[in-house]
């Protein structure tokens, strides 16, 4: 029984040596600072959010079996004269483009990183390393802006007046009389929303040099880019009432109206980014980075059919970073 014994208590001993040497091990490794974990903020200058052009209601057109304008003209009532005419707005809404506020364009940024030593010397005055990381930021932009045009200012929008030949109670023809700008009492607007959540991962490599008071850095890598996007246009019109006239649904044709539209788009779309930057020590295991990168963003336009928003773009980070 007794070597038994023996056996048994040298075979944990060693184990118990084998546990700390490992131990050793993994300390000495996580005291080497070969690691980076950093927090901070970001700014990423976006381009205008383009809002694109429409017709608004049935403002398009000269078709001839109607119906006309934006009062949405569809035929008139018996007892207006036969042979007469009426006249409608027709209306454009050309686009327009609006900016994300400042605050819209920054984001929180988190990093970490594994940092490979090729040169430790301690006869070397700067040191060699590459690190691989992996970083995440996150962005919410949201632009809401109304456009308005009338007879005194026609804004963003493209109005004409247009008159049509009425016989026997129906539109027949435009004529050639057409005046530019909007019709006494005529009002539109169009309102637009955007709103976009962009999250953003990175994968990348950062060569650095390293004097132990600054080092400099290049940065290079690519990401994935999981955009969300909701966008709506809100289209309103006011207008003089045409008399004896009726619109697509038979009732007399008279102003105010409103149409909005919505669409929304999902998509994930790869990029590739490039910059550098310098971190300065605060102490051994704390310093303070600054960093400037450019995003290039494969078919760089998150896009709806109401409007778009490139990707790509510059932007400046400001982290602390703490190496363990």
């Amino acid at each position: 029984m007794i070597p038994s014994i023996t056996f048994v208590r040298v075979h944990k001993k060693m184990l118990g040596i084998s546990l700390m040497v490992a131990m050793t091990t993994i300390t000495s490794q996580a005291m080497d600072h070969s690691w980076e974990m950093s927090i901070g903020v970001n700014y990423r200058h976006f381009d205008d959010i383009d809002f694109k052009s429409f017709s608004l209601r049935n403002g398009a057109g000269n078709d001839v079996g109607g119906p006309f304008g934006l009062q949405n003209l569809a035929g008139v009532q018996p007892n207006l004269p036969d042979p007469s005419q009426v006249t409608v707005d027709t209306v454009v809404y050309s686009g327009s483009s609006d900016d994300a506020d400042f605050s819209d364009s920054l984001s929180p940024v988190l990093r970490l990183e594994k940092i490979l030593h090729f040169d430790d010397s301690s006869t070397v005055d700067e040191t060699f390393s590459v690190g691989l990381m992996i970083g995440f930021h996150y962005y919410d932009v949201g632009v809401s802006a109304t456009e308005h045009g009338n007879n005194n200012d026609t804004g963003e929008f493209i109005a004409t007046q247009n008159t049509y030949d009425v016989l026997s109670n129906e539109i027949i023809v435009p004529t050639s009389n057409s005046a530019t700008g909007f019709g006494a009492g005529t009002q539109v607007s169009v309102e637009n929303d955007f709103d976009m959540s962009l999250y953003v991962i990175d994968f990348g490599i950062k060569p650095t040099i390293d004097n132990d008071v600054v080092s400099a850095n290049i940065i290079v890598g690519v990401s994935v880019n999981f955009v969300d996007i909701d966008s709506s246009q809100t289209e309103t019109g006011n207008y003089n009432a045409i008399p004896n006239a009726v619109d697509t649904s038979g009732n007399p044709v008279s102003g105010p109206y409103r149409v909005e539209r919505n669409d929304d788009q999902s998509a994930v779309v790869p990029g590739i980014f490039l910059g550098g930057g310098v971190d300065l020590y605060m102490t051994k295991r704390f310093l303070l980075g600054f960093e400037y990168r450019y995003d290039l963003v494969a078919d760089s336009r998150a896009e709806t059919d109401l409007a778009e928003l490139s990707l790509s773009g510059h932007s400046a980070s400001a982290r602390v970073i703490y190496r363990f």
